[in-house]
């Protein structure tokens, strides 16, 4: 959430967030390869799934957002504007979760 609230209040542009996002899920997929070597089993939260997709869904913004001018991009890339407004109501729907 911290990572999504300096992105959102401007304090790291785009291409530290997809830096910084890229780390993060680098090392989260460490963390879970070696809960699951030492056989350490967790029961997840009942709201991880719901948690889980939201952080694929700004993964996949990640992967189809392209900084190029419009006749350079594809329609299906997102363009800085459309991935700041995705990554935004993404963050608000996550806070939304978290109150419930």
């Amino acid at each position: 959430m911290q990572l999504l609230e300096k992105f959102i209040e401007g304090k790291i542009d785009i291409g530290e967030f997809l830096i910084a996002f890229e780390e993060r899920v680098r090392l989260n997929g460490e963390v879970l390869n070696i809960l699951e070597s030492n056989w350490i089993l967790l029961e997840p939260h009942e709201k991880s799934l719901d948690f889980s997709d939201f952080i694929q869904q700004i993964f996949q913004d990640c992967g189809i957002y392209n900084p190029d001018p419009e006749p350079f991009r594809q329609e299906c890339e997102l363009d800085d504007t459309e991935f700041r407004d995705s990554i935004e109501e993404t963050y608000l729907q996550i806070q939304k979760l978290l109150k419930e």
